[in-house]
């Protein structure tokens, strides 16, 4: 998120910004990085929180406690952020050959290729990046790109209950009667077999 200062009541910039990010990581890597913006040197430092902010924190230990206690499973939360899933794999794609993909882009942290029961390949894989930085380049550089001889498409991961929830409220509209749904089916098995028929 960024947010440029302008003046009050005016839409003019005083001449700084805020720029949040999501790792503290990315934000060193900016202030190291950064030295230009719109052809003019700038300055990066790293912002400090108002005096207000520290006395609303003080009014209370248990207000700070869970605060503190938060602050790590956001960071956990944030590496999965980074998180890649690539569909249409080859079965004869490894972890190895995943890893020597995705690498130019950045740190890989760890590749994954889910497996059934038997132990057959589910032709797609998890690609988990350092950080959603690297992760963004690796989409944008990998998505549609040839892995094993097979174009794969490769998007943002999103936790497993996210997914099955979203395949529940995709397979399962809450308006549409169940009847409809059958009859439709009943239609498209009689379409084929007229036509395998025919």
């Amino acid at each position: 998120r960024a947010v440029a200062v302008t003046q009050p009541g005016g839409e003019a910039c005083r001449g700084f910004g805020f720029v949040t990010f999501s790792l503290a990581e990315d934000a060193q890597r900016a202030l190291q990085e950064i030295t230009t913006f719109a052809g003019h040197k700038i300055s990066t430092t790293l912002a400090k929180p108002k005096a207000r902010q520290k006395e609303k924190k003080k009014k209370g230990d248990a207000v700070e406690t869970p605060q503190e206690e938060q602050k790590p499973k956001k960071t956990r939360g944030a590496t999965k952020k980074a998180r890649l899933i690539i569909r249409n794999l080859s079965f004869k794609c490894t972890e190895e050959d995943l890893k020597a993909a995705f690498a130019p882009f950045g740190t890989v942290l760890e590749a994954s290729l889910p497996k059934k029961p038997d132990g057959k390949m589910r032709g797609f894989a998890f690609v988990q990046f350092k950080n959603v930085l690297e992760a963004g380049k690796a989409l944008k550089g990998m998505n549609m790109k040839e892995i094993k001889e097979r174009p794969v498409a490769v998007d943002w991961a999103v936790p497993r209950e996210k997914y099955q929830a979203a395949q529940a409220t995709a397979s399962h509209p809450g308006t549409a009667p169940k009847k409809p749904v059958k009859a439709m089916q009943e239609e498209t098995v009689g379409d084929e077999g007229d036509s395998s028929s025919g």
